[in-house]
């Protein structure tokens, strides 16, 4: 690990043709300094390469050949999961239930739709969670905002807030589990389909450690999971997470909200897919009411300038609402809207639909309202269970799934 954060690169703006390893993101951001103790954050770091790699080589470039089909149209693309993990879910219940979800719903996908379903879940790593401010104020007192369990946890208390640098092995310790259990879900047969892993890039000293040179290859891949997507708020010119992805061999999703630019996600993929290849880059478009206004450009410039790009809805983010009572929730009308209008635009401009990218749970829940009329009573009682943000039930993401799948077929 000292070799690779010794190594010799200059200072410079994000382009496809700069020298790059996994540490040269940190030239570009001081963020991390910020929230630990800088020296104990530098000790930590030279202890970090005792974490191994959480999934393999072959298994990440299995995948990506499975988004090459689904590029072309062969298949289609599931991927869902919690919001945020949590430790304490970490149990062999817990997870099998949550792989038994996966693949109830992508079966049921496969079946509507009669293609093969890339299922991919919201799991083993997405300890972290980016947020609006750093800070937040709680009965009067300022604390860091819960930012996932790999930072702080979500008590409301200055304590449980503080960052602990502990807590990125304890985040490891949590995707190793749920890799060994997936490895023994597997091989029970239980599965029909290989389930792959994915998560939001977001705690780049995390990712670095998990980051080996395959020597086949000779190009880098991130074994923390199979699969990392860059949330909307790094997605800027000089964002330390484009710097750290343009190296990276993994196939990777970008979050595209309502204030990407046409010139800024030409440029992104371009920079993170400078060969063009097929199923590298997927966009997951989460544009709320905005889609209408935003994504006919987007389309647009993408087309004109050849990306080879997978198009996934994210109904989820950008229809988050605050109801009377001062509880965060989604309404199922709004996503399924979102879905129909997305499917609409892209078949007008000749874009395969892939798939959803979803958070949902197989818990019994109720987080998310059935229809607008309905928000006002989404309450923290027992069936609201969430730390972060709201997730559709069982129920709730079969019915967005056959959205997907009756809006699609319109264009088939």
């Amino acid at each position: 690990m000292e070799k690779l954060k010794n190594f010799d690169y200059q200072d410079c703006q994000i382009t496809s043709k700069s020298i790059w390893s996994p540490y040269t993101w940190e030239d570009k951001t001081d963020w991390y300094d910020e929230i630990y103790d800088q020296q104990d954050y530098k000790r930590f770091l030279n202890e970090e390469a005792v974490m191994l790699p959480l999934v393999t080589v072959a298994d990440v470039q299995r995948l990506q050949e499975e988004l090459v089909d689904v590029y072309e149209g062969k298949k289609l693309y599931f991927q869902a999961g919690d919001c945020v993990e949590l430790f304490e879910d970490m149990n062999e219940i817990a997870l099998k239930d949550k792989f038994d979800f996966l693949n109830t719903i992508s079966d049921y996908m496969q079946v509507l739709s009669n293609k093969p379903v890339v299922t991919l879940g919201r799991m083993g790593g997405q300890f972290a969670k980016p947020r609006t401010s750093l800070t937040e104020e709680v009965k009067g007192v300022t604390m860091y905002s819960f930012m996932g369990q790999i930072f702080n946890d979500y008590a409301p208390n200055i304590w449980a807030r503080q960052p602990q640098l502990q807590r990125i092995l304890w985040a490891y310790k949590a995707s190793q589990m749920v890799h060994e259990h997936l490895v023994d879900y597997t091989q029970e047969k239980h599965a029909n389909r290989t389930l792959f892993t994915s998560h939001e890039g977001l705690h780049l000293p995390y990712e670095s450690s998990l980051t080996q040179q395959c020597q086949d290859s000779n190009g880098y891949y991130n074994l923390s999971s199979h699969f990392q997507w860059v949330g909307m708020r790094s997605l800027f010119e000089d964002s330390a997470h484009i710097e750290f992805y343009r190296g990276i061999e993994n196939p990777i999703g970008i979050k595209v909200g309502p204030s990407a630019t046409p010139a800024l996600l030409d440029q992104v993929c371009t920079v993170l897919n400078p060969r063009n290849v097929p199923g590298k880059v997927t966009l997951i478009l989460r544009l709320g009411d905005k889609v209408s206004e935003v994504l006919p450009n987007l389309i647009k410039q993408v087309k004109s300038k050849g990306h080879k790009v997978i198009w996934v809805s994210d109904p989820m983010h950008a229809n988050t609402v605050k109801n009377a009572q001062g509880v965060k929730t989604r309404s199922l009308d709004k996503i399924k809207a979102e879905v129909k209008q997305v499917s609409q635009i892209l078949r007008e401009n000749h874009c395969y639909f892939a798939g959803l990218h979803l958070e949902a749970s197989p818990d019994n829940i109720y987080e998310c309202a059935d229809s607008c009329d309905l928000m006002a009573k989404v309450d923290l009682g027992k069936a609201y269970q969430t730390q972060c943000d709201p997730r559709l039930n069982f129920e709730q993401a079969i019915n967005v799934v056959s959205c997907f799948i009756n809006h699609s077929k319109k264009g088939s």
